[in-house]
């Protein structure tokens, strides 16, 4: 099973305090992905699972691989939004009136990178959810 939903964007009339508001809930969901993740993680390294599950070994590496890798992005995107919020209090100092529409064409691609992110990393959870779910020992 896998979730998408269609990008939808309503940046293009937002002031710079919405814009930094929007990094601020980016980062609580960078926060809270990190924190899921890290617990699956765990999960994943217990001694849980069905032994004679087919490939079980091979099933666990690749998850684990996948989620050091949805890992590696939640800091590079840590990184972006807080290097991208300092560039948003810049703009406060902006005397002209195509800045401002800089701004909110760069927030419109990092806001859809994240979307698609966030999208990327639900249906990793998915896959592991159903993954521990059918391979747990009753």
């Amino acid at each position: 099973m896998e979730i998408s939903t269609e990008y939808k964007s309503f940046n293009r009339d937002k002031s710079v305090e919405e814009l930094k508001y929007d990094c601020m809930n980016w980062n609580g969901n960078l926060q809270l992905l990190k924190i899921e993740l890290a617990f699956l993680k765990g999960l994943l390294d217990y001694n849980i699972y069905e032994p004679h599950t087919i490939n079980l070994f091979e099933t666990l590496q690749l998850l684990k691989k996948n989620i050091d890798d949805a890992n590696k992005k939640i800091i590079e995107f840590e990184t972006q939004t807080t290097h991208y919020m300092a560039q948003l209090d810049e703009n406060f100092k902006c005397k002209f009136g195509n800045c401002s529409r800089f701004y909110i064409e760069l927030h419109e691609k990092k806001d859809y990178d994240l979307y698609e992110f966030f999208n990327e990393s639900n249906n990793l959870k998915i896959e592991l959810f159903q993954f521990i779910q059918s391979t747990i020992r009753q």
